[in-house]
């Protein structure tokens, strides 16, 4: 086989060190990016001269290259560039230090707690894969490369195709082209001899539709997961017959040997993987995301079977689902007797034109009244463009019109009391003060509102029971403070933490009578956030867990606890005396619209099992860079959709972005870009958040925020070119949100913002004369009122900044 003409060695920005592979889709060589910039080892994957040639394998190249270039995950092999040298094409790909799976496995099975978190993050990459519409087709064991820190990654989309419409694998009868017997680690490609189509992968991963010929989707990607899944847990192939007939013929006719299987597997594990490797792809796992959470559930040791369900001992339900333009509804249903069984409602209500809804989910919190006869969302009048001032909308669904509550300018968390007769939220005091309290109308929305309580600006979510009292929380989500609404001074902070736990508690809904409050929880370990659900007995002022992953929990009156694990609603029986849940969750609601990162969707129930929810999905996964000029045009930075999740920083020549980007374990990494290629990692930790990238002014260096639980949170500085970050500031918390906002213009130190206990302060932290790399910061603006945004002119004297101090930022 011809390799490219590879004279001079140099090709674009790469010099070829030396040539790693080669075989019938190219061949691959170590080669270093000389790019200043940038300077790091990649892999150049080069068609061969007779590959070349021939359009038909010229297309699939091409095909893997614009479908790599969509998938940007730090679970699937990253592309860096597409280019042509001398009539050659290549492919600049991440270079992976480390073995293959297949390798691996040659060795031997791997442990259930390993085996589990390889394949936990071959989920999280393929799921970002078919998100993107791209389904793999060739995934297995020698597809997946492991890195010396662990971390696995998905390669060669050779076979991929767009998931945009079904794949025809084959037209005709398929003739199989490959040796009698396979060898153990056989790299078999199975392909048909006519003419009309193709079956491409390799024999032991098929999926029966794909041995068949049949048309495919991405539920061929999930039964190959459960064929690398099994061989990970046993050291075996699930469908292995010795040669290419036999091995076609056990795909088709028989099961997997499952008393290989360790019995230590846990139970949910155990339910995925059989799932995964149904016969008829219509039973099997619905995505890769499902996979996820189930093997995510197993690992946190929270074990009970994959199951679904379609109904719930109890009454009847009737589901609102509420989205941004339009108000579309689902219904699910609680039967209570055999008698009391009620088909499912579905219906759908448009938003009155010109209010404009959060899109992001980050902002909206519907209710519906306890009668479940009223909605209430959060919307911007027509002709306000500013979120502030936003609204409270209240709509009957007997009626047609949608009108705003008198005084819920600003407002936050608008919600009925549990007895129906109140409407309570929190809004400015006036507008020439950021002072809020909290208020509440007759549910009719008919009255000028009652004020109930002045909240400190140190505290931040609010509960309102039954008795009248309000909860609060603290600023670091650890304490709460109740107001009584007798009036009077509030409590002294009472600890919220449950013995042995070390995270957050955030007071999120009233339990009918006083009885308690739901909490929704929030803790690091492990390299990620993990959200769950708590309550509070107020009887005894103590708090627990109930619940690993999921948030946002309700109880229903069928006597049901609700919470959302991602887009995912579900339900579990729960105990209002003991407040335990007493068996298994199950899915009740897919596709719910959320906000990204680790915060599930919101919904809310009312007493007579009215369910509202916005569909649509967790947002933030497709978002992309544009560039806006002074006179409005607006253009692409490029053509890439990523989970971008925080403002971009742009060189001071406009060249280059930073921006933060979240990864499948909800941690924010920083990815850079220049202008029209697609981003690459430059920062990441696996125990860390990594956010609010910004560019030293002559554009070599990062400065950037970590946090973490682990003592190292700070402002950090990382080279370009490469080496270890320096910290030259402590953070001290992990619960502060201090922050890079400004360099000085010749780089000699960084202002930053210091926000704590409700306050924050701009701060500098010189870069000349600090010791052991850490700097003593110098307070520039620090006192009462906040001061959150500061640059600095050209020649550093003067200082530009915000600040509440007149009342209004």
């Amino acid at each position: 086989m011809d390799s490219p003409r590879l004279a001079p060695t140099v090709i674009g920005p790469y010099r070829i060190e030396r040539e790693l592979d080669r075989g019938g889709m190219g061949v691959v060589y170590l080669a270093r990016d000389t790019r200043p910039a940038l300077d790091r080892q990649v892999v150049l994957k080069a068609l061969p001269s007779e590959v070349a040639s021939d359009p038909e394998r010229l297309q699939r190249f091409e095909r893997e290259s614009k479908l790599l270039a969509l998938v940007h995950h730090p679970n699937v092999c990253g592309i860096y560039d597409v280019l042509e040298c001398d009539g050659a094409r290549y492919l600049a790909l991440e270079h992976i230090e480390g073995e293959s799976l297949g390798k691996r496995l040659a060795r031997g099975a791997l442990r259930v707690p390993e085996a589990l978190d390889v394949c936990l993050q071959i989920a999280s990459g393929m799921e970002a894969a078919h998100e993107r519409g791209v389904i793999h087709r060739d995934l297995k064991p020698a597809n997946v490369m492991l890195t010396r820190g662990g971390v696995a990654k998905i390669v060669d989309f050779g076979l991929a195709k767009s998931a945009e419409a079904p794949i025809s694998a084959v037209a005709g009868r398929a003739v199989f082209q490959a040796p009698a017997t396979l060898p153990t680690d056989t790299h078999t490609q199975v392909t048909s001899v006519t003419t009309t189509g193709a079956v491409l992968g390799t024999v032991p991963y098929l999926s029966p539709e794909q041995a068949e010929g049949k048309l495919l989707d991405r539920r061929t990607d999930i039964w190959a997961f459960g064929c690398v899944l099994y061989e990970c847990l046993t050291g075996r192939r699930a469908f292995d017959g010795g040669s290419t007939l036999a091995t076609i013929t056990k795909i088709l006719a028989e099961d997997p040997d499952w008393s290989r299987v360790p019995a230590e597997l846990p139970s949910r594990a155990r339910e995925l993987l059989r799932r995964c490797l149904l016969k008829d792809p219509r039973l099997r796992v619905r995505d890769m995301g499902e996979a996820r959470n189930a093997l995510a559930m197993a690992q946190s040791g929270e074990d009970f079977p994959v199951t679904a369900r379609t109904r719930i001992g109890a009454r009847g339900l009737i589901a609102l689902a509420l989205v941004a333009a339009v108000v579309v509804t689902g219904t699910w249903l609680l039967s209570r007797g055999r008698g009391d069984r009620r088909s499912p409602v579905h219906l759908s209500m448009a938003i009155p034109p010109g209010i404009r809804v959060p899109s992001d989910g980050l902002h909206l919190r519907i209710a519906i009244s306890p009668d479940g006869r009223t909605l209430l969302f959060d919307g911007t009048p027509p002709g306000k463009l500013d979120s502030h001032e936003g609204r409270v909308y209240r709509r009957p669904l007997k009626g047609v019109e949608a009108r705003p509550i008198e005084g819920s300018g600003q407002a936050l968390a608008a919600s009925y009391t549990r007895d129906g007769k109140w409407i309570a939220f929190a809004a400015q005091i006036s507008e020439r003060t950021n002072q809020m309290r909290l208020l509440k109308v007759p549910a009719e929305g008919n009255a000028a509102p009652i004020a109930v309580a002045v909240l400190d600006p140190s505290w931040t979510d609010w509960v309102l029971l039954e008795s009248g009292d309000v909860l609060v929380n603290d600023f670091d989500w650890t304490h709460y403070i109740r107001i009584s609404d007798r009036g009077g001074s509030a409590s002294k902070p009472t600890p919220l933490q449950p013995a042995g736990y070390h995270g957050s508690l955030q007071l999120w809904r009233a339990l009918p009578r006083d009885r308690g409050v739901l909490l929704n929880t929030l803790t690091y370990g492990g390299g990620a956030w993990q959200a769950g659900v708590g309550v509070l007995d107020l009887g005894s002022g103590a708090a627990k867990l109930l619940i690993r992953d999921g948030s946002n929990a309700c109880y229903a009156t069928s006597g049901h606890l609700l919470f959302t694990r991602h887009d995912v609603l579900l339900a579990a029986p729960f105990d209002l005396r003991r407040l335990e849940v007493t068996g298994e969750p199950f899915p009740v609601a897919t596709g719910l619209r959320g906000p990204e990162g680790w915060v599930s969707a919101p919904f809310d129930i009312s007493g007579d099992g009215t369910l509202v929810y916005t569909p649509g999905k967790i947002a933030g996964f497709n978002r992309r860079l544009v560039v806006v000029r002074p006179n409005g045009d607006v253009s692409e930075w490029s053509d890439e959709r990523q989970h971008f999740a925080s403002d971009p920083s742009v060189t001071r020549g406009g060249t280059r972005v930073a921006v933060a980007v979240e990864n499948a374990r909800n941690l924010l990494e920083i990815w850079t870009a220049e202008r029209g290629r697609p981003a690459h990692r430059l920062i990441a930790d696996p125990s860390a958040d990594c956010l609010l990238p910004a560019w030293s002014p002559d554009g070599t260096q990062v400065a950037y925020t970590r946090t973490s639980s682990d003592g190292k949170s700070g402002i950090y500085l990382q080279a370009l070119g490469g080496g270890p970050p320096i910290r030259i500031y402590d953070t001290k918390s992990r619960n502060t949100s201090d922050g890079v906002i400004a360099w000085n213009p010749d780089g000699s130190g960084i202002l930053i913002r210091s926000f704590e206990a409700g306050n924050a302060d701009i701060l500098r932290i010189p870069l000349r004369g600090a010791s052991d790399g850490m700097a003593p910061a110098e307070p520039v603006l620090a006192g009462p009122a906040n001061e959150s945004i500061a640059r600095l002119s050209p020649d550093q004297h003067l200082i530009a900044f915000t600040s509440d101090e007149s009342g209004q930022a």
